[in-house]
């Protein structure tokens, strides 16, 4: 017997939809921090007291930062999904 559970549907998706919208707002706090970071490291390297490895490390960092917790949170939000949908399958299959 299959039946849809409305409510469940809808705490899922508001689920899904609070994890990306703080998501989001973490990941504009933390990129004006991170923007303040690079900048003094700017002037630290126009001052040549950072190293080119270090400025190459530092640029690996950002890259990362601007790329990975988007990807996670995406990632999260899709296993997140598929793992309800198969739990609620399970539930509607059981005798």
């Amino acid at each position: 017997m299959y039946r849809t559970n409305d409510d469940g549907i809808a705490y899922g998706f508001a689920a899904i939809a609070m994890l990306i919208f703080v998501a989001a707002i973490l990941w504009i706090v933390l990129g004006v921090v991170a923007n303040g970071m690079i900048d003094t490291l700017n002037d630290q390297a126009a001052g040549g007291t950072v190293s080119v490895q270090t400025m190459s490390a530092v640029g690996l960092a950002v890259t990362m930062f601007r790329y990975g917790p988007p990807i996670f949170v995406l990632l999260v939000a899709f296993y997140y999904g598929i793992v309800r949908a198969l739990y609620r399958r399970q539930e509607e299959v059981s005798f």
